[in-house]
């Protein structure tokens, strides 16, 4: 390949049946870059020119969804009547070099990561593309950043069905799904959410779990070596993923990711507080509690305040009782300095044409000590349980005595 020597081609590092992988270098940069082709083995094929075509239109679909955990693409091209398609090179082990060494990770990690490429599965399938081939051999680690990306997605998903279905054999065992190992049956994206739910088994024990083919036969409980302490709907989900038959698994990976994190973190706060706040139901044929408010006593009318003997004599007997008061009520020490003293006669001297009547304020004080006195002894005189023969004690029929008290 010389596409104008763009790229130096070094060695391969992967030739399968479909494909031919080669790491290489952008001359004018010096940046890495892989760079695959069709397997040299393919060009003999009758359909050789319409492989070729289904690579290029595969590549541009590719380029035309970037996303942070997927490699991107730079070119795609043809030369020498093979397709060619340039992927940028992520340096890092594979998390299958990574866990084979340092050991299975803990929880948090584990979904962590497989967010990360389970969302970059689904940019794949929101552009009506499958990878078929998701397990930890194609996930890179990148040390500088602790994220993974996933890589080799495959340019042959898409080949006349007699191609794959010929090397059905080849799919990684453990991590494909059962449909994948069928050459009559039809695979769909669900696939790839089984071999991330096979990926997630893997971060979790370091191990792979059984075959599909197998699993129809072995119950969960007999091959499962995940870690305990794990939260039961969580394993659930696990297993839920793992399930043999396409139609027993969720049809997309967006649930089932809301799955994983929903069954390690309990709800936001916010939704609590909301939860909180909402009405209560009622439940049918009850009533809700309400709360009835005492009325305020009304005051009578005044035909019937009249009616009465006692209201005629009532306000009589207050006025007399008040001037009593007043007239035996001692006056309050004086506690002013002399200076307020003068500022209160400086202002009542201001008041032009104004005299304070003293003579009228001596004329009723002894008024009222005669009435009140007259009216202390007509109380002593008379008994309260019998009628006397001052209007004091009248025949009473409304209100009664203990209300006059009142």
């Amino acid at each position: 390949m010389s596409n104008d020597y763009k790229y130096s081609l070094k060695p391969t590092i992967g030739q399968g049946i479909f494909t031919a992988t080669y790491p290489a270098i952008e001359v004018t940069s010096s940046r890495p870059v892989i760079i695959k082709t069709l397997a040299a083995s393919l060009a003999e094929h009758e359909q050789f020119g319409q492989f070729r075509k289904q690579v290029l239109g595969l590549a541009k679909r590719l380029a035309a969804c970037p996303h942070p955990h997927l490699p991107a693409i730079w070119e795609s091209f043809a030369e020498d009547n093979f397709p060619y398609v340039v992927y940028d090179q992520i340096i890092g082990p594979t998390l299958l070099d990574k866990i084979s060494q340092e050991g299975p990770v803990p929880l948090a990690i584990a979904v962590h990561w497989l967010h990360q490429i389970g969302s970059a599965a689904m940019a794949l399938h929101k552009a009506g593309l499958k990878h078929l081939d998701i397990q930890p051999r194609n996930i890179v680690y990148r040390p500088e950043t602790q994220d993974v990306v996933l890589v080799d997605v495959s340019l042959v998903c898409e080949l006349t069905p007699e191609i794959t279905q010929s090397h059905a054999n080849i799919v990684a065992p453990g991590y494909a799904a059962l449909e994948q190992c069928n050459p009559k049956a039809t695979v769909t994206a669900q696939a790839d959410l089984y071999s991330l739910g096979a990926t997630l088994y893997f971060l979790l024990t370091g191990e792979s779990p059984p075959p599909a083919p197998l699993l129809e036969h072995i119950p969960a409980q007999d091959w499962s070596r995940l870690p305990e302490g794990l939260p039961v709907a969580f394993q659930t989900a696990i297993f839920a993923a793992l399930k043999p038959e396409a139609k027993q698994r969720q049809r997309a990976i967006a649930p089932w990711l809301a799955q994983l994190k929903g069954a390690i973190a309990p709800p936001p706060l916010d939704e609590l507080e909301q939860s909180e706040q909402k009405p209560q139901p009622v439940e049918p044929g009850i009533p809700p509690l309400t709360v009835q408010k005492t009325p305020a006593p009304t005051l009578q009318p005044e035909s019937k305040l009249k009616s009465s003997p006692t209201a005629k004599t009532r306000p009589q007997a207050e006025k007399k009782l008040k001037a009593k008061s007043k007239a035996t009520a001692k006056p309050e020490p004086r506690v002013q300095t002399q200076t307020k003293v003068k500022k209160t006669k400086t202002k009542v001297s201001d008041r032009a044409g104004e005299r304070f009547p003293v003579g009228a304020l001596l004329m009723t004080s002894v008024i009222a000590a005669s009435a009140g006195s007259g009216f202390g002894l007509s109380l002593r005189l008379n008994r309260p349980t019998e009628p006397g023969s001052t209007f004091w004690h009248v025949e009473q029929s409304f209100p009664p005595h203990d209300d006059v008290s009142q």
